[in-house]
């Protein structure tokens, strides 16, 4: 058999994809002052995007990754925008902000880091759990969902319907009362 497409497609591959790669090396090393994060708000981060973070920094802990590069890692999934804030508390600053899911357990897994606790097994129900309530929070928007749209078909059979059944019916019961 003849290797020689097949080390020309691997070479190719690598070669095409490596400054993706390299961004993403760079991106997880790097270091900005944290005189910058001082002022930055937090941007809204959707709860699904905050979930997955901590999905890639609980499998990254349960294969034995440092946690500070687990948490480097899990904050590259965000928009630069949105993961500065987080990178910040990396670095020590203090934010004042609203704490949101992410913000929370990324507070709770520096403490535990601090006090050389292993995080990863809770790390993973909480993700569980806050999964589950999304997901209930979903199926119940469905189910309104689905009420909803019922509505105008009520509104245009409702009246359908008791014009032609229960009108007839009360005008042959006066009509045989009166008789």
């Amino acid at each position: 058999m003849n290797w020689y497409p097949i080390l020309l497609l691997v070479f190719a591959g690598v070669f095409l994809l490596r400054n993706q790669v390299e961004q993403r090396l760079k991106s997880l090393g790097r270091r900005e002052s944290s005189r910058q994060f001082e002022e930055l708000p937090i941007a809204p981060t959707s709860s699904l995007d905050q979930a997955m973070v901590l999905s890639i920094i609980a499998s990254s802990l349960s294969a034995g990754v440092a946690p500070q590069i687990a948490i480097r890692a899990g904050l590259t999934y965000l928009p630069t925008k949105h993961a500065r804030p987080y990178f910040a508390l990396l670095d020590g600053v203090k934010l004042v902000a609203k704490e949101d899911f992410l913000l929370k357990n990324l507070r709770f897994l520096l403490e535990s880091v601090e006090n050389g606790n292993q995080v990863a097994g809770t790390m993973q129900n909480k993700i569980e759990v806050f999964q589950a309530k999304h997901k209930l929070k979903i199926l119940t928007s469905i189910k309104k969902a689905e009420i909803w749209m019922l509505a105008p078909l009520g509104i245009c059979f409702l009246p359908t319907f008791i014009l032609l059944t229960v009108v007839p019916l009360l005008a042959s019961m006066l009509g045989n009362f009166f008789n």
